[in-house]
């Protein structure tokens, strides 16, 4: 499925990369994209952190001359917008995960000379490599499985990234990234990306347990059993039973039939609140209202480092999150953080009420936020990184001198102690 003509058209770099590229597209998994644009020129808050960045480097490539193509697969109908000059926004309609014959498609009729998938279906970002054109894989994935299903599905992925013909991976945060180096992925072409956030730990004071209220818990995500929302909903109960009545909110969209049915049949309505979907800004003002945060994900659920679980600890808020192993890098040493056992309601309650009931272990928690912080300051800036391979290639020097297999050569004291810090 080679492009020869857009071959021709690219100035490349020794390693495949180019430089000064006149198109682009990127393969989002799902957004309305179209409505992150308008958001973004009438000065309206998004509704999700990643959203702003998305906008500034849409409209950064456009007015640069850069034609930009964005593909979103899920959706609920197929249609193309042109909200502004330089850019298309098409809609795919897929409707099940895994439809990749809508990905193959578009990309059969995509002229762009840069391609980069934003999430890892393998058989798409194959598909990608053999057009020829340089490919960048950019996702916020992680690989928990056990067993030999786990070790089968890993061993796949680490062959298909470290194809010559895909230039860059980069993963969402470095405890993810960290990840796919242990698995076997070049780390030559293996970076950790991120994006600004509007708060830190600095613009708050810690926080101390106040009794004069009962409690409130705090959740903002995906509403379904992966991110363990049922898991919360079974602890409430459990606690109620325990004499602890705790009040909860819970932001997001998703299985909300499933979850008020759970909370009917524990008998916990009066305790619990569903707002739906709420702008991003809004959720640190909910974190810092309440006494503790959630974050529950089971182990099945392949996320990175939630955005929202920077934002809680941005918050100075106790947390109370699962054993998941893209969590436990940052938060699973010296009591930052309420760990509990994912899928396990009881030990989740637990981690619950040890933190309420300690005053001391609250407010150390919460003066720990700063060093979990410090210990996320470790990727490059998602734009940035877009930027430099959309202009300059893979074999931009900003890039170069980014990926782990510089920091861990530059730095070997820090590798050693598992450390990669560097400015993005």
């Amino acid at each position: 499925m080679t492009d020869r003509k857009n071959n021709r058209n690219c100035r490349q770099w020794p390693d495949g990369g180019i430089m000064s590229a006149r198109s682009v597209s990127i393969f989002f998994f799902a957004g309305d994209f179209a409505e992150v644009l308008r958001r973004h020129d009438k000065g309206e808050p998004q509704v999700y952190a990643t959203h702003p960045e998305v906008a500034k480097l849409v409209t950064s490539l456009a007015d640069r001359g850069v034609r930009v193509t964005i593909y979103r697969y899920w959706s609920d109908d197929r249609r193309v917008e042109e909200p502004r000059n330089n850019v298309k926004i098409i809609a795919l309609n897929a409707q099940r995960v895994g439809d990749n014959s809508l990905l193959r498609a578009a990309l059969a009729d995509d002229s762009s000379e840069v391609l980069i998938p934003h999430f890892p279906n393998l058989d798409f970002v194959n598909a990608c490599m053999q057009t020829g054109r340089p490919v960048m894989l950019a996702m916020a994935n992680s690989y928990n499985r056990t067993g030999p299903r786990g070790y089968v599905e890993r061993r796949k992925l680490a062959k298909v990234l470290n194809d010559a013909r895909l230039l860059l991976v980069a993963n969402h945060c470095w405890p993810s990234a960290m990840k796919l180096a242990e698995y076997g992925v070049d780390a030559n072409k293996l970076l950790a990306w991120d994006v600004p956030k509007m708060f830190s730990p600095d613009q708050f004071e810690p926080r101390s347990r106040s009794y004069e209220t009962a409690p409130l818990i705090v959740y903002a995500g995906v509403i379904n059993e992966q991110k363990g929302v049922g898991d919360l909903l079974h602890a409430i109960g459990i606690l109620k039973k325990r004499g602890i009545i705790l009040r909860a909110k819970l932001a997001g969209s998703g299985d909300l039939d499933a979850m008020n049915r759970l909370v009917a049949k524990l008998r916990i309505e009066d305790q619990v609140t569903f707002l739906g979907r709420i702008p991003n800004p809004e959720v640190i003002e909910l974190f810092r209202s309440s006494d503790l945060i959630a974050v529950p994900s089971r182990h099945s659920f392949p996320e990175g480092f939630p955005l929202a679980l920077f934002e809680a600890i941005a918050s100075r808020t106790p947390i109370v999150c699962s054993d998941h192993p893209m969590f436990f890098p940052i938060l699973g040493t010296n009591d930052r953080a309420g760990i509990f056992r994912q899928r396990n309601p009881k030990s989740f309650a637990d981690a619950i009420e040890r933190l309420l009931t300690n005053q001391d272990l609250y407010a150390k928690m919460s003066r720990t936020a700063e060093d979990s912080w410090s210990d996320l300051q470790r990727s490059v800036d998602w734009k940035t990184l877009i930027d430099e391979f959309v202009t300059n290639g893979a074999s931009s020097k900003w890039i170069r001198q980014r990926t782990f297999n510089h920091l861990l050569a530059s730095s070997r004291a820090l590798a050693s102690a598992g450390i990669y810090r560097f400015e993005s």
